[in-house]
């Protein structure tokens, strides 16, 4: 054998080696986990700041100041399978928007509600100053997404009258907007406890296709 057949044979078997090491680099790879895409929207002082802080634990407990535009913020929820009972991380990117409506074109811009996999409609007294906040999504054609509506609590807890109140305000608000997909869910923000619940609540739904 010729020496340029003997080099030839040894770039080929080196090769050969390389593309096989390569293969198996990528077959032992994890698979990319699919972030979980959620827009929080809601008046001005509702607490959206505050609930992504607390639950992120950034450690930024009271702002002096009002969201302007977005902040995007990365964050995990854990989803236990019915049947099989294990675990899965879900990884979740957690879009902050501004109360200001002035501010929205800039804040719609910004996220492309495409991208969205769900919303998180947030508020801390009257269910109808929601009402603005889902015609939005209604009106750019994004309102068969997932939308959960939360409503922030205060330490107390809440009276069965006016839990009965609310559940009749909820009927009327799911009606009115006719979105089977439109769930509901309350968060004490002063209850380390409580913050991961909405979060895996509308997650689930999504990763249901339901």
């Amino acid at each position: 054998m010729t020496n340029s057949k003997v080099i030839f044979s040894c770039l080929l078997f080196s090769f050969s080696s390389y593309l096989f090491s390569a293969k198996s680099l990528i077959e032992l790879r994890p698979a990319r986990e699919e972030r979980v895409n959620l827009v929080l929207m809601g008046e001005t002082t509702v607490g959206k700041t505050t609930l992504i802080n607390r639950y992120t634990g950034s450690g930024k407990r009271n702002l002096p100041f009002r969201t302007i535009g977005i902040h995007v913020t990365k964050a995990t929820t854990y989803l236990i399978d019915d049947k099989s009972k294990k675990l899965t991380r879900v990884p979740l990117l957690l879009w902050d928007t501004t109360g200001v409506e002035s501010y929205f074109n800039v804040t719609k811009a910004a996220i492309s509600f495409r991208q969205a996999d769900g919303f998180i409609l947030m508020h801390n007294e009257d269910l109808n100053n929601l009402s603005l906040w889902y015609k939005k999504i209604r009106d750019e054609g994004y309102d068969h997404k997932p939308i959960l509506i939360l409503k922030s609590i205060g330490s107390s807890k809440i009276s069965p009258e006016i839990e009965a109140e609310e559940k009749k305000s909820q009927e009327i608000f799911k009606s009115k907007f006719k979105n089977k997909k439109i769930i509901f869910a309350t968060v004490n923000l002063e209850d380390q406890n409580t913050l991961d619940s909405p979060f895996n609540k509308i997650t689930k739904l999504i990763k249901s296709g339901n």
